[in-house]
């Protein structure tokens, strides 16, 4: 066994490739959704404080 065996992965390089990409288009979606959700989260709880600063 040689390292250009290793490496080569046989038939697999395809299905591992393709794993790795899923996930990281999976974890890289998941961080952008939450980040999106947390600015307008704060978004709409300044804009809550601010009603009911302009209230009182």
């Amino acid at each position: 066994m040689n390292l250009g065996d290793i490496l080569g992965m046989d038939k697999y390089a395809g299905y591992l490739v393709s794993c790795v990409a899923l996930t990281a288009v999976v974890l890289i979606g998941n961080a952008w959704l939450a980040r999106r959700a947390l600015s307008q989260a704060q978004i709409k709880a300044r804009r809550r404080t601010a009603a009911s600063r302009s209230e009182s």
